[in-house]
């Protein structure tokens, strides 16, 4: 019990989830710069920052502005990888225009003291 009540005061969901909803607003926007900036330093890395930016131009935002209503509801599961990184993954309920539901999923981390986007893509 300890153990969860640590992990809650260090790694509080509050803290995570408005770094999402700014990600989602920069999708939204078509700010692909944006949302680079609220991206993991180990994805930029590992997936290279003109790969990254050609997958959220022809991917995450269309996909984010086909469904731009990001509903009040999903699924929060906590992340740690006992490597230092924590953080929320986060399902949430998204809807079209035309009141077609989708989930995506957002992958929010702490890396190196950064709360950080680390993945992004739709969720069956």
């Amino acid at each position: 019990m300890d153990r969860m009540i640590q992990m809650l005061e260090r790694d509080d969901p509050a803290k995570f989830e408005p770094v999402m909803r700014r990600f989602v607003a920069f999708a939204i926007a078509g700010d692909a710069e944006g949302m680079i900036s609220l991206t993991s330093k180990v994805t930029i890395q590992q997936t290279g920052i003109e790969k990254l930016r050609q997958l959220y131009l022809a991917d995450t935002i269309p996909a984010i502005q086909l469904f731009p209503r990001m509903l009040n509801s999903g699924r929060v599961h906590y992340v740690d990888d006992r490597k230092g990184t924590t953080g929320w993954a986060y399902k949430q309920d998204f809807m079209s225009a035309a009141g077609k539901k989708a989930k995506i999923q957002f992958v929010v981390l702490r890396e190196q003291g950064e709360i950080c986007v680390s993945s992004v893509g739709l969720w069956k």
